[in-house]
């Protein structure tokens, strides 16, 4: 078909996969966004190419106490944790904590 790309493919799988991800630039700004689909953290190296970092960011994480992970009305169930980290660069190691 003339015209046509495919540009993303799905499929079912019962398996779990440790981290899902997707990492976006904006002008000089780059944002990471992975969920740990595991129940204990796990370790990743990540690598961003030939790009300089600064050595610290901003990590936000969705966190909520096991017993308050359903929706009310009158509580957020998640709720954003900003923290500053340092040792970041093009290429680090980082420990996720569990989503579940």
């Amino acid at each position: 078909m003339a015209g046509r790309q495919q540009v993303n493919d799905s499929w079912h799988s019962s398996r779990v996969e440790p981290l899902y991800q997707v990492v976006s630039r904006d002008g000089r700004s780059v944002t990471l966004k992975v969920v740990n689909a595991q129940d204990t953290a796990v370790r990743s190296s990540v690598d961003l190419g030939s790009a300089r970092f600064r050595p610290s960011a901003t990590v936000t994480s969705l966190t909520a106490r096991p017993r308050t992970r359903t929706r009310s009305p009158t509580r957020t169930a998640w709720a954003p944790v900003r923290r500053q980290v340092s040792g970041f660069s093009s290429v680090f190691t980082y420990d996720f904590p569990p989503t579940r």
